[in-house]
């Protein structure tokens, strides 16, 4: 058998891209920076002089490594946003005296519920004085105005 060497580009360009989130920061940050970003820039427009399908797999190398290192920032960036800060309780002084602790007192209210199923006032209640309630009235209603 012979050696291929686009085939053993593919294959290379392949492990870079599923090898990338392991790879330590370290190794991104040179991706990360403008030198790193045309050195990649620079390794696909070379590959694809050579072969289109190896250009597509350094392209997809490249981007992984760039697109693994922006996630790994903006992780690290959120991470920090969300970092509370730890509130500590002031240092306590050997043989300082603190008032004892005094239990709120609550008084109790007591409330009622209130009926809710009472109909009484649904009988109150009159229809809009714009429509009518009756749905044969509604047309003729209509076609006095001009409507229909």
């Amino acid at each position: 058998m012979r050696f291929s060497p686009t085939l053993a580009s593919i294959v290379l360009a392949g492990t870079v891209f599923i090898l990338t989130p392991y790879l330590p920061m370290s190794i991104l940050k040179l991706c990360g920076t403008r030198v790193g970003s045309a050195a990649l820039l620079l390794g696909v427009l070379a590959t694809l002089q050579f072969d289109r399908v190896v250009a597509l797999g350094a392209a997809m190398a490249a981007a992984s490594l760039f697109l693994e290192y922006r996630r790994r920032v903006v992780g690290d960036a959120q991470i920090e946003a969300n970092r509370v800060p730890i509130k500590r309780a002031p240092n306590l002084v050997p043989g300082e005296i603190h008032p004892e602790f005094e239990v709120p007192t609550v008084e109790e209210v007591e409330a009622k519920p209130q009926d809710t199923n009472d109909m009484t006032d649904l009988d109150q209640k009159a229809p809009l004085e714009t429509v009518d309630s009756h749905p044969s009235h509604v047309g003729e209603m209509l076609e006095r105005a001009g409507f229909v």
